[in-house]
């Protein structure tokens, strides 16, 4: 069965007309995440203020599904606690995105840019954490 016309319309505009996508000098959070089996290449960087995700932008290269997902990622990660990243699952995330149902073989793709920015999330939270602990201690 294939995409219902709205979900192939709406990957289809984000694909052409991907929305944040550019690279930021001086990102609090950098992330690479890739798909061998077809070459999909998504780097998200994300401007954190607080506690918040005030800027989330992408660049990248691939299928039009991971480049959709980037974009759309980026439109509704903007804004949000990194605690929301933290917690959500994979799968939380993917659903928010309004993608449907994931399409037989290409979950990989859908969740490309999620993972990347799961992970940067992580890594920038653990060294934040990590540096607040080391400043109370002293």
């Amino acid at each position: 069965m294939g995409m219902p016309d709205p979900v192939k319309a709406r990957i289809l505009d984000h694909y052409t007309n991907p929305r944040n996508r550019r690279w930021l000098d001086d990102a609090d959070i950098e992330s690479h995440g890739s798909n061998p089996t077809c070459g999909d290449d998504v780097f998200v960087q994300a401007r954190v203020h607080g506690d918040t995700l005030s800027e989330v932008v992408f660049s990248g290269r691939g299928c039009a599904i991971s480049q959709a997902a980037a974009s759309i990622l980026t439109e509704l990660a903007r804004g949000k606690k990194l605690d929301w990243v933290e917690r959500s699952s994979d799968e939380e995330l993917f659903q928010q995105l309004e993608f449907g149902e994931h399409r037989k073989g290409r979950a990989s793709c859908e969740l490309l840019g999620i993972r990347a920015l799961k992970n940067g999330v992580l890594k920038y939270s653990g060294s934040s954490r990590a540096t607040e602990t080391r400043r109370k201690s002293e």
